[in-house]
């Protein structure tokens, strides 16, 4: 599958993410594409998004590990990222859930 890169940045300008953010992002896709090619792409939807959701999880395991070494003041902003990280594992469990459920 080829990637459409105009997708891309129209998809992350519409996230408002923090500067910075984009272009990690496409930079973390670019290395990707040079290493492995684009067949990941080729998953079935459920397959990536159960991925997705995964990586959700890694922000709060690597938050707990994170916290141990961080005053309560810092930990505040941690619960921040890991909150995030819930929404989004909740939102990727509830598109599965329809997706799964969708008369085709």
């Amino acid at each position: 599958m080829e990637r459409d890169h105009t997708l891309e940045r129209e998809l992350l300008e519409q996230v408002n993410a923090p500067e910075g953010f984009a272009e990690e992002v496409l930079a973390r896709l670019d290395h990707t594409e040079a290493k492995y090619g684009n067949s990941g792409w080729e998953k079935l939807v459920d397959v990536l998004l159960q991925e997705m959701q995964e990586e959700a999880a890694d922000i709060a395991g690597w938050g707990v590990g994170a916290a141990y070494k961080l005053d309560e003041t810092q930990r505040q902003r941690l619960l921040v990222a890991i909150r995030l990280g819930a929404a989004a594992w909740g939102e990727l469990q509830e598109l599965r859930e329809q997706l799964a459920t969708a008369v085709p």
